[in-house]
């Protein structure tokens, strides 16, 4: 690994915008140095919609679930 590479943030996938995604996504949020959030899985729009917004996550990284994922 590069030093470059060990530099840059973690890059992640909250899959569930529930208590225990949130607490994830609020963790990249703090440490945006350690971790940054891409991509969101939740079937709920509006929850899955305010996390991404948060995080700055593209419309067509946003999905209604894990394996909508795993197909990108």
């Amino acid at each position: 690994m590069t030093a470059d590479e060990e530099s840059r943030p973690v890059t992640a996938v909250v899959v569930g915008a529930g208590v225990r995604g949130r607490l994830y996504a609020d963790f990249a949020l703090r440490h945006s140095h350690l971790l940054r959030v891409v991509a969101v899985a939740e079937p709920v729009q509006h929850l899955r919609d305010a996390l991404a917004d948060e995080h700055g996550v593209a419309v067509e990284l946003r999905f209604t679930d894990w394996q909508a994922v795993v197909r990108v």
